[in-house]
């Protein structure tokens, strides 16, 4: 056969099923517009493949020029979006067991004053799922807690790189492999489109 035939005889069959799919109103929903749909939909629902904007709030003990520039950085997250500020523990742990936040930070009284003098001083922060919260808490407070080592440091005439140097000795660098960008849709996206189209094609038959 030659490939002149074989062409002729594969656009005749993709005529020929064509013209079945679009026969009937159900034939062109079910094979065209229902896949395309899913399509559309699988790659869209997991967004850019982070978690972010997760509903959290803040409690500020303090009310000092400090404490609002940690509130300023903690809603600057993606991950975070923080939807209520609170007057005291109570109000947000029950707002937690609601489910209207998963988690809250707890910036103490007397905070600034504590860091400024060199005592020690915790931030607290509580969650109710994930380990998303948690991972973007602590790199957000992470810098938070070396600040007074680093203006202490500073005062005393120590230079920025001897600083990074005593904090950091040594430097991190991490490739993750097969998934660069950390992205959890690589994962979930493939199986799920095709558990979908599976599900589609035994109600369409």
């Amino acid at each position: 056969m030659s490939i002149h035939s074989e062409k002729g005889s594969f656009f005749s069959v993709f005529e020929r099923e064509i013209a079945r799919m679009t026969s009937r109103r159900l034939y062109f929903g079910v094979c065209i517009v229902l896949p395309l749909f899913c399509v559309f939909f699988m790659a869209t629902i997991f967004g850019s493949g982070q978690m972010e904007n997760l509903p959290i709030g803040i409690v500020d003990l303090d009310q000092t020029a400090t404490s609002r520039n940690i509130s300023r950085t903690i809603e600057t997250v993606p991950t975070f979006n923080v939807i209520a500020h609170y007057t005291d523990d109570i109000s947000a742990r029950t707002a937690t067991q609601q489910k209207k936040i998963y988690g809250y930070l707890v910036i103490p009284e007397n905070f600034e004053e504590n860091v400024l003098s060199g005592k020690t001083t915790t931030l607290s922060y509580y969650l109710s799922v994930g380990s998303e919260i948690q991972g973007a808490f602590e790199t957000v407070l992470q810098p938070l807690a070396i600040t007074p080592i680093i203006n202490e440091a500073t005062a005393l005439g120590i230079s920025e790189n001897q600083i990074e140097d005593f904090l950091v000795p040594v430097n991190e660098q991490g490739h993750p492999l097969y998934n660069p960008d950390l992205d959890y849709s690589v994962y979930l996206s493939n199986p799920f489109f095709f558990i979908l189209f599976q599900v589609i094609i035994l109600l369409v038959t």
